[in-house]
């Protein structure tokens, strides 16, 4: 900052005067005194205008620094809400990623569970009809020496023997009206 000349009192000003008068009035001792009482004036004057400036200075200064301390309380309470604003988001966008995971899990368990219900349905049709096709011909009647006609006793018959052969079909007619009511109400894929 440029320095711009002191703004003198009028009594400084006034003393500087009457030095210059005796000056030119060739009173030496006389200008001599006047100069001394004119210079302690004047250092008196330039402390009091360091010392307003100074104040002026400090003053503006903690101004300023006010300024820039609630322009940065705003910065930050800005930040902060923009970071809980963020927050938020991530929490809500996290939550919705959840549920469409639960959504998509649960449809894949339920095309699963279709699934796996339609082929253990084969199975159980494979294995019956491997069941009646490898049964032994029915037993002869001991009297008449023909078959037995009804289809039940057929079935049962094969059943057991079936049952005795391979432990796994031993649950024959729980499995055979289970495919009955399957056939029935077959679903559509």
């Amino acid at each position: 900052m440029t320095e711009r000349p002191p703004k003198w009192s009028r009594e400084l000003l006034e003393w500087r005067r009457r030095q210059h008068m005796l000056a030119r009035q060739k009173n030496y001792a006389e200008a001599q005194k006047i100069k001394i009482i004119a210079d302690k004036l004047e250092n008196k004057e330039k402390a009091a205008l360091e010392q307003s400036t100074a104040s002026l200075f400090a003053r503006k200064e903690a101004q300023f620094r006010q300024q820039q301390q609630a322009e940065l309380q705003a910065l930050l309470k800005r930040i902060d809400a923009r970071r809980k604003e963020h927050i938020k988001q991530r929490n809500l966008d996290s939550k919705r990623l959840m549920q469409r995971n639960r959504n998509v899990q649960a449809v894949l368990e339920s095309k699963q569970a279709v699934e796996s219900n339609r082929i253990f349905a084969d199975i159980r049709k494979n294995l019956y009809q491997v069941a009646y096709t490898k049964a032994p011909p029915p037993p002869k009647s001991a009297k008449t020496g023909k078959k037995k006609k009804s289809k039940d006793v057929e079935m049962e018959s094969s059943m057991k023997e079936t049952a005795d052969f391979d432990p796994a079909f031993s649950d024959l007619e729980d499995d055979r009206n289970f495919m009955e009511a399957e056939s029935k109400a077959e679903p559509a894929y």
